[in-house]
């Protein structure tokens, strides 16, 4: 049966790589995974218990069980480096999205210039 599991085991990381110099990429993901396990030991992290049965049907799991307001975390950290790049990101964002619509803009138009000109181009008589 241990072997088994192994091979299946096996078969799923190889989804993982780009089936190409695999042996490499699935020891790489042999260590990743051995090394997030020692991790969850030296923490005493457990699993959540998954709903098995009828009487679990609506199981909420324990990160949704304690969760943080936003606006309290962002306030309580104001002094954060990070708090201060979300800032900076949202700026960002805001000119991407507006680049974006500005270019589509600016394309729908040139498509219907050009497809004007083509049509005078094809419409007009030869002399």
């Amino acid at each position: 049966m241990q072997g088994e599991l192994e091979h299946k085991t096996l078969k799923a990381r190889y989804q993982r790589t780009d089936q190409k110099m695999f042996v490499k990429q699935l020891v790489c993901i042999e260590r990743r995974e051995a090394r997030l396990h020692c991790i969850r030991n030296k923490l005493g992290w457990q699993r959540e218990v998954v709903a098995s049965g009828l009487q679990e049907h609506h199981h909420i799991g324990l990160s949704q069980n304690r969760y943080e307001h936003i606006g309290t975390f962002l306030r309580r950290n104001a002094g954060d480096p990070a708090i201060r790049v979300r800032h900076h990101m949202i700026l960002v964002i805001d000119m991407l999205i507006f680049l974006t619509e500005f270019f589509a803009e600016v394309t729908r138009a040139l498509a219907s210039t050009r497809a004007g000109i083509f049509a005078w181009r094809t419409n007009r008589r030869r002399c």
